[in-house]
C-alpha cells in the first residue's frame, strides 16, 4: 500500500450477482463529503466526477455523460435539475446526502475564514433552495437518502457504494480512504465558479426552460406519482 493510492491488485473488485453498469450521481448541498464520495465511488471501471455542472457548456454535455456506463458525478449545484436528469436517464442511480442548512453554513465559515468572504444571507438562500430540491428528490422511488453524519459509518458507505456501483463493497478500500481528508480547495472552486459564471448561469437558464417545457408537456406528473407512491410505501 502506498501513501497516495491503492494499486489495482489491492482492490477486491468483486462484481455482485445483480451487477449492472449504470450512470450514477450523488446530490448534496456542499460541505457534505461530496468530494470524498467522488473519490470513494471511483473504483474499478467506474469514475465519479466532481462538480461536473460547473464545467460543462450546456445540458447536452450532461446528457452525453449519462450515456456512459459506469460514469458518475458528485454534485452540489445540480439538485434543482433532478427531474431533467431522471427524464434523460431514468436508470440513473441516485444518492442524496442531507445536512441541515445552518450546519452547512457554519462549516463553510470555518473552512473559509481568512481565505474567502461571502454573504451569509445570500448563501443561506442558495443552500436552502438546493436543500428543498434534495427533499423533493428524496421522495422519488429508488433514491438512496443518507444523513451527512451517517457517512462516518462503514455500513452507510457500503450502502452508497453498492447502490451506485456494480461491485460488492470493499472494506479495504473504505478503510484506506476513510482516513483521508478529501476536500476541495474552496478558493480554487470559488475561482472556477467566478471564471465560469456566465456559463453556469446560462446552464441554469437552459435547465429552467427545459423544466418549464417538461411541465407544459405533462412529463413532470410521473415524479408526483412517484413521490406519492414512495410516501405511501414508507
Amino acid at each position: 500500500m502506498t501513501e497516495n493510492a491503492l494499486s489495482a491488485d489491492q482492490l477486491l473488485l468483486r462484481f455482485r450477482d445483480d451487477a449492472q453498469l449504470l450512470p450514477y450521481c450523488v446530490f448534496s448541498a456542499c460541505r457534505s463529503r461530496t468530494m470524498w464520495l467522488s473519490a470513494f465511488l471511483t473504483y474499478g471501471v467506474c469514475v465519479c466526477n466532481f462538480e461536473v455542472t460547473a464545467k460543462v457548456a450546456n445540458f447536452g454535455a450532461v446528457c452525453e455523460l449519462l450515456t456512459i456506463p459506469g460514469m458518475g458525478a458528485a454534485e452540489t449545484l445540480a439538485a434543482p435539475a433532478w427531474p431533467l436528469l431522471l427524464t434523460a436517464e431514468p436508470r440513473l442511480r441516485v444518492v442524496v446526502v442531507r445536512r441541515p442548512v445552518e450546519e452547512i453554513l457554519n462549516s463553510l465559515v470555518e473552512a473559509t475564514t481568512g481565505k474567502l468572504e461571502f454573504d451569509r444571507s445570500v448563501m443561506r438562500r442558495l443552500v436552502a433552495y438546493i436543500v428543498r430540491a434534495l427533499d423533493r428528490l428524496s421522495c422519488q422511488p429508488d433514491v438512496l437518502t443518507v444523513d451527512f453524519h451517517e457517512l462516518a459509518s462503514e455500513a452507510t458507505c457500503a450502502a452508497v457504494f453498492e447502490h451506485c456501483l456494480p461491485y460488492k463493497h470493499d472494506s479495504g478500500w473504505w478503510n484506506w480512504l476513510s482516513t483521508k481528508n478529501v476536500q476541495p480547495d474552496l478558493l480554487a472552486l470559488a475561482q472556477l465558479y467566478q471564471l465560469r459564471e456566465r456559463e453556469i448561469k446560462s446552464l441554469g437558464r437552459e435547465c429552467r426552460h427545459l423544466l418549464f417545457r417538461l411541465g407544459r408537456q405533462g412529463h413532470l406528473a410521473q415524479f408526483v406519482r412517484g413521490a406519492s407512491a414512495h410516501m405511501e410505501a414508507h
